[in-house]
């Protein structure tokens, strides 16, 4: 039997964290399981999420909260003979990096500003600059929104044309796998008035943890509830607005074209949104650590009623975001596979 690449993905998710790293695990995994690669996505994550990524024909391995995960991840390497770790989990320390090279691991990690990253074969960061001075000599970066990994179903959407109506009708409200700051209640209930007029659909995630107060406040309203969607890109695309956080979301909508409004989760977000907005891209009213009903309003009553700036920011977001990032990111690592002739036994 032909020998087939296996590779692992460490990444985690929950209610603090959100869901944007095992997303984007996701996102790489399922592309590169169609180039003939085996990852096995090995993380620290609540039930439900392990539930479904099984569902969807993950491999899956779990971490206890309460072991050593750097000689969890070293055993479970040995196990399937793997060579290759996918880092996605931030701020990696220059020990834990240290100690996977010295067992002949080749490392690739994503948005990492920790003291590890030096160590990385491979560094991806969508949200930095691009640059020709690798860290390390041999170190390969892949930096800026060319490779910003959103589910590859979005890029045929960036080439379809998206119909701008004089008003917004359909608006979007997702605010990430597990929204931490309870954006999707405040929203409710500071807008019933404003958003009358309009067709209001709120998603929420896995890991959002008042679920059934923001669905019952969604029926006593008259809006679409959804739990845990699969169909953000059509949903996306259908949507004249999108009232967002500064995550994979905000880039999911400029590559569909749709206008946003950034409420953000964390500082990062905020920087990114603030990138976003001076792009011509987005709307940011206010910070991570602020909520400003007025302000949001008057940006969302802009928004709604403003065909010109809504088909400026359309055509903006989809001149910066092709959505082609992730096959990109994907034929990068194979090519690095196949160079060094890397192969596994398949388990």
């Amino acid at each position: 039997m032909e020998a087939t690449p296996i590779l692992l993905y460490r990444a985690d998710s929950g209610h603090s964290i959100g869901l944007g790293h095992i997303v984007r695990a996701k996102n790489i995994c399922g592309e590169l399981s169609k180039k003939g690669i085996i990852p096995i996505i090995i993380t620290c994550s609540p039930q439900n999420i392990v539930e479904n990524l099984h569902s969807l024909g993950f491999k899956v391995i779990t971490l206890s909260e309460n072991t050593g995960h750097l000689n969890a991840i070293i055993e479970t390497l040995r196990k399937t003979n793997a060579t290759i770790l996918i880092n996605d989990i931030l701020d990696t320390d220059e020990e834990y990096s240290r100690q996977l090279k010295a067992q002949g691991i080749q490392l690739i990690h994503f948005d990492d500003l920790g003291q590890g990253r030096c160590y990385a074969d491979i560094l991806i960061d969508a949200n930095l600059p691009p640059t020709k001075q690798p860290l390390e000599e041999t170190q390969l970066q892949l930096f800026g929104k060319d490779f910003m990994a959103i589910d590859s179903r979005l890029a045929p959407f960036h080439d379809c044309e998206k119909t701008i109506p004089n008003t917004a009708q359909k608006i979007t409200v997702s605010f990430g796998g597990s929204d931490p700051r309870g954006l999707s209640q405040w929203i409710l209930d500071n807008n019933s008035e404003l958003f009358t007029p309009f067709d209001i659909t709120v998603v929420v995630g896995n890991a959002c943890k008042n679920t059934a107060e923001i669905a019952e406040t969604c029926n006593r309203y008259g809006y679409t509830f959804i739990h845990n969607t699969d169909a953000m890109p059509e949903l996306l695309f259908s949507s004249d607005l999108a009232i967002i956080s500064g995550g994979i979301t905000l880039y999911e909508a400029a590559c569909a074209g749709t206008p946003s409004l950034v409420i953000p989760q964390v500082e990062h977000q905020y920087t990114i949104a603030k990138h976003f907005e001076h792009l011509g891209i987005t709307l940011c009213p206010f910070a991570h650590d602020e909520l400003k009903p007025r302000l949001f309003e008057l940006a969302f009553r802009h928004l709604a009623y403003d065909k010109i700036s809504r088909s400026h920011m359309s055509k903006r977001g989809k001149k910066e975001i092709d959505g082609k990032g992730i096959f990109r990111i994907c034929s990068a690592i194979e090519t690095f596979i196949t160079k060094r002739d890397i192969h596994y036994v398949q388990i």
